[in-house]
């Protein structure tokens, strides 16, 4: 369901410079992507109903979303397949045994983690699957 492409080496939102002092020293900041046909992000939208992801609202939330989604845009991903199998076949997993390969797009969600410790900042990111 939509591999990333070389996943350590994804890039992580900078923290929003302006609010290095005034932001809450740990936030989390959720988003929803849509990984196209091709493995590109064709969009995003910024989620507010998964637990702990509406904690900022106002400018501080517009600018830490926009710093997530001008990220996540940046990412790739082994496009996702809808195989139509031989029948009688079992699911490899792989399409290894598919009549037929669709690529699809897919959605994903994340849950990124913005932290203030001891003077530096920490940026990480999971997915969010608890929503």
């Amino acid at each position: 369901m939509g591999t990333p492409i070389a996943e350590d080496a994804r890039a992580m939102p900078p923290y929003p410079a302006k609010w290095l002092e005034r932001a809450p020293v740990r936030l989390e900041v959720c988003v929803e992507i849509t990984v196209g046909e091709r493995g590109e992000v064709e969009s995003s939208r910024p989620l507010r109903d998964a637990p702990g992801c509406g904690m900022i609202e106002g400018e501080m939330a517009r600018d830490f979303d926009a710093a997530v989604a001008q990220t996540v845009r940046t990412w790739r991903y082994m496009p996702s397949l809808l195989c139509r199998l031989v029948p009688g076949a079992e699911a490899d997993g792989s399409c290894g045994n598919a009549l037929e390969r669709a690529p699809v797009p897919v959605l994903r969600a994340y849950r990124f983690v913005f932290e203030r410790r001891a003077g530096a900042v920490h940026v990480g990111v999971s997915e969010a699957d608890d929503r």
